[in-house]
């Protein structure tokens, strides 16, 4: 019996055609790979324990071999080889129902208790700098007494931390179960979407630069986009609460009573990124407000100034129009300065008007 402790939704929608279509009319517990990355199989090993550490990566289709320390991690990088999953799931006896959800990327995120190990479903966010585009890559962690195994989308380590601290001897994980080293995998999760909210921070204060310096090419759409990437880290990191909430007040047999105060601090961690997170949601919202009512003031300067040179042009048109008429009997056209007389009414209207302006602080 599977008991599901919780289940947050995630991304609802973002299956296209050929993605989810490839499971209708399958039976329950059909191991079929429902994303888009392909990407080879690989698996890389740890054995550990206090005195020792060995890792090694193993071939698709080679012999596991035997533990060699106390505890070991599984890693497996890319979900594409169902045929190799199912071999290993049967191999540690993962029934098939689990591995269902480990191969299909647009399941929710969650925590599950399936009796003799912990099964727990989140969402890594992978930034490309290149492209200033924001992803979400698929990550499934199972939790058993002396063994962790850890499924992820595409060949990015984004462990890599804890392999390094696993080489130092004197690391807390080397002496501690396998139920820290899973905590350590969900710091590390929480860590990424820390770095995450700062490059956010740095983004819109350079957006903030830009808005206030008039630099105005592709700032709306860099405004909406990074608004964007915010509201979905924001999406992401919901189930994140849950799950650390669950791991600190729920019934979790899976976690030690020692590792409490660890797991009460990764829970604070994240209810502080999500309130970080709302932050910057409301900035970007406010930023482009800002951006709009500066667009708009600078339209009103220029709209006044164009309103000031017509009015200033009324009545000097109207003199030019009224001795422009073709009548034959118009006295001032005969008079010798008649041309010069007009010319300075013509200038003293556009002076007096002027100082009225600015006397009216108009300009």
């Amino acid at each position: 019996m599977y008991r599901k402790i919780v289940s947050h939704s995630l991304y609802k929608g973002l299956s296209g055609p050929g993605t989810k279509q490839k499971k209708l009319g399958l039976a329950p517990g059909s191991v079929v790979y429902t994303g888009e990355t392909v990407s080879d199989c690989r698996l890389f090993i740890a054995d550990y324990g206090p005195d020792e550490v060995v890792h090694f990566e193993v071939a698709v289709g080679q012999d596991i071999p035997s533990q060699q320390a106390p505890r070991r991690w599984i890693q497996v990088s890319g979900l594409s080889d169902t045929e190799f999953i199912q071999s290993l799931g049967k191999q540690y006896g993962i029934p098939e129902l689990v591995l269902e959800d480990v191969v299909n990327p647009h399941h929710n995120a969650k925590i599950e208790d399936c009796g003799n190990f912990l099964f727990l479903i989140m969402k890594m966010p992978v930034f490309e700098k290149q492209s200033e585009s924001l992803r979400f890559e698929h990550v499934s962690i199972l939790l058993f007494d002396n063994l962790v195994i850890s499924f992820q989308e595409t060949d990015m380590f984004h462990f890599e931390p804890l392999k390094q601290r696993l080489d130092n001897p004197n690391a807390r994980m080397r002496k501690h179960g396998c139920d820290y080293f899973v905590y350590a995998m969900l710091d590390v999760v929480v860590d990424t979407y820390m770095f995450l909210g700062d490059l956010f921070r740095e983004k819109m204060d350079q957006l903030e630069d830009d808005v206030m310096g008039a630099r105005r090419k592709n700032l709306v759409e860099n405004i909406h986009l990074i608004k964007q990437m915010i509201s979905k880290t924001r999406k992401a990191t919901r189930p994140l609460k849950a799950i650390t909430d669950t791991l600190v007040t729920g019934d979790v047999p899976h976690f030690s009573s020692a590792l409490e105060p660890f797991l009460r601090d990764l829970k604070d961690h994240v209810h502080q990124l999500g309130d970080v997170l709302e932050n910057q949601r409301e900035e970007a919202m406010a930023l482009m407000e800002s951006y709009l009512s500066l667009m708009s003031h600078r339209t009103n300067e220029v709209m006044k100034i164009l309103t000031v040179v017509s009015s200033i042009f009324i009545p000097l048109g109207f003199l030019a129009g009224v001795y422009g008429m073709n009548f034959d009997h118009m006295p001032e056209l005969h008079t010798r300065y008649g041309y010069f007389v007009v010319v300075g009414i013509m200038a003293s209207a556009a002076v007096s008007m002027l100082t009225l302006f600015r006397l009216k602080k108009w300009l």
